[in-house]
């Protein structure tokens, strides 16, 4: 991504972010502004993520970047557990 000059020096909380453990983190209101501008045209809107034998009830790529946007938006930290 920094080759593609998608990412620069100042992007660092969203290296952070790429490399949090999944059990649990934080991205600052800030971040969540960065990393929804990189995602918001990215990918599958309909790409489901966590477990998928709950069929319909799993999130979708478009759920998470609502959740990132809310948190830029509304200057939330988004944390995980």
């Amino acid at each position: 991504m920094y080759d593609r000059g998608e990412l620069t020096d100042q992007d660092d909380l969203i290296i952070e972010f790429l490399f949090a453990c999944d059990c649990g983190g934080k991205l600052s209101y800030k971040g969540c502004t960065r990393l929804y501008e990189l995602i918001k045209d990215y990918g599958d809107d309909n790409e489901k993520y966590g477990y998928i034998g709950w069929g319909d009830d799993c999130a979708t790529f478009a759920d998470f970047k609502e959740i990132v946007k809310d948190c830029s938006v509304n200057h939330w930290i988004m944390k995980w557990d």
